[in-house]
């Protein structure tokens, strides 16, 4: 059973700025606990509001940087950290489109007929969108493993 990441390029970006933002976080904290600083709880808040950021960075690392395998003819995705689990049987994979995404490029959408957003888009964070990942050359070699149909643009 193959696994790969959906984007590696995700991966390094959203780990190295949630582990700056972890670090600016502690930074304030550590402020707050030597008396480094002049107001009271600015250090505390410091602490909070670069938590919070933090907080939102592994969440969309969580949702962007998932793993996504093939089992017993099964493609399922798990978000990296937690959650984001999904289950989708080959046999009802409708079609394979690529689209274009703002700061990831090409990826690879396995379409299965449920759309999450009822107006006819995709929402890529939502639990139930659509398993997709970056195209590349060991990502389609993945996806000939299981999928010998076309590959569509979707525009």
């Amino acid at each position: 059973m193959k696994k790969i990441i959906a984007s590696k390029y995700d991966l390094i970006l959203l780990s190295t700025a949630s582990l700056s933002f972890f670090f600016f976080s502690m930074v304030g904290l550590m402020q707050e606990a030597f008396g480094l600083v002049e107001e009271k709880g600015a250090g505390l808040l410091f602490f909070f509001l670069f938590g919070a950021i933090d907080f939102l960075f592994l969440w969309t690392l969580n949702r962007e940087a998932c793993v996504v395998w093939v089992d017993n003819g099964v493609v399922k995705r798990k978000g990296l950290l937690w959650g984001f689990y999904k289950e989708c049987p080959i046999s009802s994979i409708k079609a394979v489109k690529i689209r274009f995404l703002y700061k990831t490029g090409d990826c690879i959408f396995l379409i299965d007929g449920y759309n999450p957003n009822r107006f006819g888009g995709y929402s890529r964070l939502k639990k139930d969108c659509f398993i997709y990942f970056r195209k590349t050359k060991k990502n389609i070699a993945f996806l000939r493993t299981f999928w010998s149909g076309s590959v569509e643009q979707w525009y």
